[in-house]
């Protein structure tokens, strides 16, 4: 038994899928990224009008004037491993950060209707592990029935007639050099009819990941794709009153192909990608002439990124996703026509991958490695400037990532 697992847990990243990789390697997976305008309102977009927002809600630019937006995005994330069990868990942490060109619009009202040609990079992320786990390190496990009950953080609570101890010297989190960028070129048009304004949009996404992981024994296959797929968006804003609006909209899911090379591949060498199908609703009311007020809640299907391709092909089950709930509020106050300022808050679910069954005989979430809890994100932001020319920056802090925003809006 001691081989047996010894082996399993070796041989997990063989059977992982390639966004189960990258989430093994410390990445939290989050698919979409607000305008700095709606990023300083804590993402609170959806009911909004606002031609930067196209890509959460295509109907945003409805009856917008002809702009032009270009915006940039600076984000340092911090992620937490357990490193070891010795004497309950200890863990360790790595903070990465990126830059770049997030979001892209161009936006032309028509006789009978606004169109809008846009780009956004949502993710753009780098984790590399390779130096925090250098060593093995030895696992104490109790096993009960052929079962792993715990280690030593909860074996002590643990009574047993026939169990053992022993001691099973593997990395407690997965060594893993993974970069992962995923952008997005897309058409949107929208009209209005009387009180409702709704729109459409088609989005070619590009994905981009490369990610090559060592476990205790051999070197593992390297995970690529570069490949690209279609989705389409659909949304709705609707004036119920002259100072309250409700909005839904919802983003389809999108699958790439991506491979698989090494010295060992034991499942088909070709794997999908998928990014979860995003619903979401929304509600903004302007509580004076100057000041209003968005919420959001938004539904992610994280579920749909597990991949089940193997399941019938080895006796390791694949890890699993939930579907996550966000929640999303804010408040503008235009302070002067030439001056607004923001406020926001919203809340991110926990929704890194989670053990199902390593085997028929073992269960340890723990391995996995990855600490994921629910972050609870403050933002603030501001506009300066009107008519032709305007400045957009936000700046949103997070328990564990700190995300700054800046964007120019010219109208003309």
């Amino acid at each position: 038994m001691r081989r047996t697992a010894f082996l399993l847990l070796t041989l997990i990243p063989f059977f992982a899928s390639a966004q189960e990789l990258e989430s093994l390697s410390g990445i939290r997976l989050n698919f979409s990224a607000p305008s700095a305008r709606a990023a300083g309102m804590g993402g609170a977009t959806a009911a909004i009008f606002d031609a930067a927002s196209v890509s959460e809600n295509p109907a945003a630019i409805a009856e917008a004037r002809r702009s032009v937006t270009v915006e940039a995005r600076h984000q340092s994330v911090e992620r937490n491993f357990i490193d070891g069990v010795d004497d309950g868990l200890s863990t360790t942490s790595r903070r990465d950060a990126r830059q770049q060109l997030s979001r892209l619009t161009l936006t032309q009202p028509l006789a009978h209707g606004t169109v809008s040609l846009m780009y956004d990079e949502p993710l753009n992320a780098h984790s590399d592990t390779r130096s925090l786990f250098t060593s093995m390190i030895p696992v104490p496990v109790l096993v009960d029935g052929g079962k792993i009950v715990g280690g030593p953080h909860n074996a002590a609570k643990h009574v047993c007639q026939q169990c053992w101890g022993t001691q099973i010297p593997v990395p407690v989190a997965l060594n893993a050099n993974a970069n992962l960028r995923l952008r997005k070129y897309g058409v949107a048009s929208a009209w209005t009819r009387g009180a409702l304004a709704y729109g459409a949009s088609v989005q070619y996404h590009r994905l981009d990941q490369d990610t090559k992981t060592t476990s205790v024994t051999i070197e593992n296959p390297i995970e690529t794709s570069h490949d690209h797929s279609f989705t389409y968006a659909l949304g709705a804003i609707w004036t119920i009153t002259e100072h309250t609006r409700l909005a839904a909209s919802y983003d389809s899911a999108a699958a790439f192909t991506s491979r698989r090379s090494g010295t060992l591949v034991i499942l088909p060498a070709e794997r999908t990608f998928r990014t979860p199908a995003t619903l979401r609703t929304g509600v903004a009311v302007d509580l004076t002439p100057n000041i209003t007020f968005a919420a959001d809640v938004v539904h992610v299907g994280y579920k749909a990124m597990a991949n089940r391709d193997h399941e019938e092909r080895s006796p390791y089950h694949s890890a699993s996703y939930h579907d996550a709930v966000e929640l999303h509020a804010g408040t503008e106050w235009r302070v002067s026509p030439k001056l607004a300022v923001r406020a926001g808050f919203w809340r991110d679910p926990a929704h890194h991958l989670e053990s199902r069954h390593w085997t028929a005989y073992f269960e340890w979430p723990e391995m996995l490695g990855i600490i994921d809890t629910n972050e609870k994100h403050v933002t603030a932001g501001a506009t300066i400037g009107s008519g032709r020319a305007r400045l957009n920056a936000a700046f949103d802090r997070g328990s564990k990532s700190t995300t700054s925003s800046i964007g120019i809006e010219s109208s003309f």
